[in-house]
């Protein structure tokens, strides 16, 4: 923004009515900042000669310097495939080909502060504001100390480093035991990743951040914050993980995985819910007489189905889930509405300084005249004035610092909204099925179902929007499409944990 002088003045007019004349119009139009000294004598000269001006720029905007985003670097010294795990958030990978084992003392991730953008100011003498900047705190979780600034995280225990969130690490110690879960042990409860060479037995529970074992028995019990990896199976036991799972079978259990699910060979006569993709590897594998909710998709070879338990496959998110998300978008919509009355008191403050700060300079001039008469009432206002300047500077330090608390609050919110609105489906979520599916077999999705009364072989399923044109009226429905070998071969893919 500039501000741009055109006209003219008679020749040989009084040069200061003149000078008046352009003082008279910058205060009428507000400019009072930016004003280009150079040009306006420049101007004036031309006026004075009787020259036309057109558009001469006589004041200039200061433009907002954007700042810098505040940085959250590893200072860990491991393999590049680990280090790239870490710099996602989310639970520990128990598929990584080496954990990421810290000792106490070791410094694990360095924080850069954001750096703060500059204000600028229009020629009216607006602020303009720099654009946000992303800012984060370094958050102490489980295991890990802060140095007493803040931008360091440091292992306090021995153990396995994980990033719940971008800027929260924590270190996870492990417990090995060297066989089973059972009368010996007793059921574990243990904050860290738990390590079995053996068997979780019959009603023994095991209630830790992962979990890492041959196999649960009937009647086992498992609770997880983060993942689970079985080399064997998973039979009659109730699980609940916050991240990935692994098994070579599931039978006769209950499972609630957060992540994703990849079983080797079949899941029978169980009931899954699955906040990301239910996968069975082998080509031949199979659902059997089981209820399998997965919100981002199901593989499988079969699905074996009973008319006494038929198999369920649902397919996307439930309505509560979007209720969930929406909630948080209004929680962050308010947020968003008190950050920006708390920066307009933050304006109000920095031009009420500024004002402050221009008169005291005047006042100042003035007094280096020694022949300026009220002096001494002069001293008196510049006496009055200057702890005002320092009040408001120090209102203005703790406004910008409640600003930025405000602004790491908001952030973490966008963040966890992200990262709930990436566990929903990124368009249609499908039932692969490689081989075939029974009869009775029920699809569902979240407005419409299918039941199949035929053997299907080689499909995709998913649902549908269709409008009927003669109604008005949009109805959904489970589509079926037939696959072909190439497409089969591209589901075969594990997906990513």
């Amino acid at each position: 923004m500039s501000a741009e002088l055109s006209g003219h003045f008679p020749s040989g007019g009084d040069p200061k009515e003149l000078q008046q004349q352009l003082k008279d119009l910058l205060r009428e139009k507000g400019v009072r900042h930016g004003i280009m000294v150079e040009e306006v004598r420049r101007a004036l000269d031309l006026l004075g000669q009787g020259q036309k001006v057109e558009r001469l720029k006589v004041a200039q905007a200061t433009p907002a310097k954007p700042g810098a985003d505040a940085q959250v670097e590893l200072a860990l010294d491991f393999p590049e495939e680990v280090l790239e795990r870490l710099a996602r958030p989310g639970p520990l990978d128990l598929e990584l080909p080496s954990l990421p084992l810290v000792k106490p003392g070791d410094v694990i991730a360095r924080l850069i502060p954001p750096r703060r953008g500059i204000p600028g100011s229009d020629v009216l003498g607006r602020v303009i504001r720099p654009p946000g900047v992303r800012r984060y705190q370094l958050q102490a979780g489980r295991g890990v100390d802060l140095s007493e600034d803040g931008l360091e995280v440091r292992a306090a225990v021995a153990g396995v480093v994980v990033r719940p969130e971008h800027d929260r690490f924590e270190v996870l110690e492990v417990l090995e035991i060297d066989g089973d879960v059972d009368e010996k042990t007793g059921s574990i409860q243990f904050p860290g990743l738990v390590k079995i060479t053996g068997t979780v037995l019959r009603g023994f529970r095991v209630i830790a951040d992962s979990l890492v074992a041959r196999t649960l028995e009937p009647g086992s019990q498992i609770k997880l914050r983060g993942s689970l990896r079985l080399s064997g199976g998973c039979m009659g036991s109730q699980v609940v993980a916050g991240g990935n799972m692994r098994a070579l079978f599931v039978r006769d259990s209950r499972l609630q995985v957060r992540g994703n699910l990849v079983v080797s060979t079949e899941i029978v006569t169980s009931r899954v819910h699955c906040g990301g993709t239910v996968t069975i590897l082998q080509r031949d594998g199979r659902i059997v007489n089981s209820f399998v909710a997965a919100t981002n998709g199901v593989t499988t070879g079969d699905i074996k189905s009973s008319g006494v338990e038929p198999t369920v496959i649902r397919l996307g998110i439930r309505p509560e889930q979007e209720t969930e998300l929406a909630s948080l978008r209004r929680r962050l919509d308010r947020m968003r509405e008190e950050s920006l009355q708390l920066d307009e008191m933050l304006i109000a403050q920095i031009e009420e300084l500024r004002a402050t700060e221009q008169e005291l300079r005047e006042m100042l001039i003035l007094l280096k005249d020694p022949d300026y008469e009220g002096r001494e009432a002069l001293i008196s206002q510049v006496e009055m004035i200057k702890p005002m300047r320092e009040t408001l500077k120090e209102g203005l330090a703790e406004g910008r610092r409640r600003q930025d608390e405000f602004e790491i609050k908001i952030q973490r919110m966008e963040r966890k909204i992200e990262e709930k609105s990436q566990t929903l489906p990124k368009g249609a979520v499908r039932l692969v099925v490689r081989g075939e599916a029974d009869p009775t077999t029920e699809i569902r999705g979240s407005w419409s179902s299918l039941s199949l009364d035929r053997v299907q072989r080689s499909f995709m399923a998913s649902e549908s929007a269709m409008f009927d044109s003669t109604s008005g009226v949009k109805h959904s429905l489970i589509e079926l499409v037939r696959i072909k070998k190439d497409q089969i071969d591209e589901h075969d893919q594990e997906p990513d944990q």
